[in-house]
């Protein structure tokens, strides 16, 4: 149990830290905002391992969905800030987030 408390507490301090980042640098906003989704996939990737629940695979696909999405604000923010392309449509983040529903789903 303390050692679930521990993992707990420092993903939280890790987040902390990332968002407080994403709020002071905004020339860093794309690569903070990526680590930051991705954190949320290890966070479930890792309660999987720890917890080792009797039904793995609806974690495995909601995490899969988590990082499908994660990908797409990641091109997303990146098409934005790198190459100056104002709310681009279509683009690979689309493609990206409309993958993300039927996992959602499941």
């Amino acid at each position: 149990m303390a050692r679930n408390r521990a993992l707990m507490v420092g993903f939280a301090l890790i987040v902390a830290a990332l968002t407080s980042g994403y709020l002071m640098w905004p020339a860093a906003h794309a690569p903070l905002w990526a680590m930051i989704g991705v954190a949320g996939v290890v966070a479930i990737l890792v309660g999987v391992r720890v917890n080792r629940p009797d039904c793995r695979w609806p974690w495995w696909v909601l995490a899969a969905a988590l990082l499908l999405f994660a990908t797409g604000d990641t091109f997303y923010n990146v098409t934005e800030a790198y190459f100056s392309a104002s709310n681009p449509f279509p683009s690979p983040a689309d493609a990206f987030y409309l993958m993300t529903y039927p996992l959602f789903t499941v």
